[in-house]
């Protein structure tokens, strides 16, 4: 994204609001603003780029709000995803048992219930990231943070 391009960030949470703009003010981006609304319909049109960082699992109808995010987005500009997933890593997954507990230790609701969490994230993020994936071009992921962070991400047709 170049100087004259917008990014936009969405949250709910007004301290997570705070931050970003604490953030944008001390390295200066005069292209980043920040607003509290519902990331399931941004109050945004046309903007250049769209990052969802560690939402999608957390959506009851992430594709719908990936088709949103690429429908809002001017074309040629980028849509995003952040998610935590279990690594597929031969030298990560002993790991992966550390992380299903970290997630139903932050999962809202029963913690103690059967269903996983974990995999209840990750098929929300598998919905969100094929939706991506037909809805753009130029389509990639990513797995970052020893296999643990996937990023994918891909553009809105011209």
């Amino acid at each position: 994204m170049g100087p004259t391009g917008t990014v936009v960030g969405v949250d709910l949470v007004p301290a997570m609001l705070e931050r970003a703009r604490a953030r944008i003010g001390a390295v200066g981006w005069e292209n980043v603003q920040v607003v509290r609304a519902d990331a399931t319909e941004p109050p945004v049109d046309g903007v250049d780029a769209v990052l969802a960082a560690f939402l999608t699992g957390m959506l009851e109808e992430p594709a719908a709000a990936v088709r949103t995010w690429v429908d809002r987005t001017a074309p040629g500009g980028r849509v995003t995803l952040l998610n935590a997933v279990r690594s597929e890593r031969l030298s990560t997954r002993p790991l992966n048992p550390l992380f299903r507990a970290l997630v139903r230790l932050g999962a809202p609701g029963r913690r103690l219930r059967r269903a996983s969490p974990a995999r209840a994230l990750e098929r929300r993020y598998a919905r969100a990231r094929t939706a991506l994936f037909e809805a753009t071009v130029d389509a990639f992921e990513w797995r970052l943070g020893g296999g643990f962070v996937a990023l994918a991400s891909g553009r809105v047709p011209e």
